[in-house]
């Protein structure tokens, strides 16, 4: 690679200036950010600022109209987040994704098959599948370093703040989630993932979940048991 990729962001908001752009810092020379969308022209000229891109827009469809732009980042609440990234495929932009790709199943499966069939590369920003510790256990696990896996338990236990301004709680869209999942799908999907790098593809589960929170909507609380098609058996507590 000779020239660095010509990165748009849509979405301006804590996931960029807290995770996103730390990381692209200190990549400079693999991308160049050319423009920042959001629906907020404040908090897109914010990130433009701390970015140094030349281009700010407060409709996603004005920057994919750019043709200098090779890839996007998409960091939009879950209800957006597959209808933004069809239209930046089908618009012939690589993909950059939060999790999860949809808010519900119909969604995921048809942005995966739309996917499938478009000249684009999309990558899902899971960060624990390059947590080192995970790692070290799916290598452990690969080279039969601890025997057949008989039982995985992982239990996940958040703090939500949900009055200070930096804390991803604080978002109204994540007080009162336009979508079925609430916490579970927005935080948890973190832990699913893990566990399904760790045992594998998930054969049969059940789970009870729970509201049990004054600040957000929507479920907080799940306690599942689940079986990988290894034969392995898995418990699974997050709230």
């Amino acid at each position: 690679m000779t020239q660095p990729i010509k990165l748009g962001i849509i979405g301006a908001g804590l996931a960029v200036k807290k995770l996103h752009w730390p990381a692209l810092e200190r990549l400079t020379e693999q991308y160049q950010i050319v423009a920042v969308a959001d629906v907020d022209g404040g908090s897109a000229t914010s990130i433009a600022a701390l970015t140094g891109a030349p281009h700010t827009f407060t409709d996603y469809r004005e920057l994919l109209a750019l043709d200098v732009i090779e890839a996007v980042l998409i960091s939009l609440p879950i209800h957006l987040t597959a209808p933004v990234s069809l239209a930046a495929a089908r618009a012939g932009k690589h993909l950059l994704i939060e999790k999860p790709v949809g808010s519900n199943l119909e969604q995921a499966r048809l942005l995966r098959d739309e996917l499938a069939r478009l000249p684009v590369i999309a990558l899902v920003a899971e960060n624990f599948r390059y947590r080192s510790d995970l790692r070290t256990a799916r290598r452990l696990i690969r080279e039969g370093a601890i025997g057949e896996i008989v039982l995985i338990r992982l239990h996940s236990l958040a703090k939500i703040r949900g009055v200070d301004p930096e804390d991803f709680s604080s978002t109204p869209w994540r007080q009162d989630p336009q979508y079925r999942g609430g916490a579970l799908l927005d935080g948890g999907v973190h832990h699913a993932a893990a566990l399904r790098d760790i045992g594998g593809d998930v054969e049969w589960l059940h789970a009870f979940v729970k509201h049990g929170d004054s600040v957000m909507n929507g479920p907080t609380t799940i306690s599942m048991n689940l079986r990988f098609r290894s034969g392995a058996l898995g418990s699974w507590l997050y709230s």
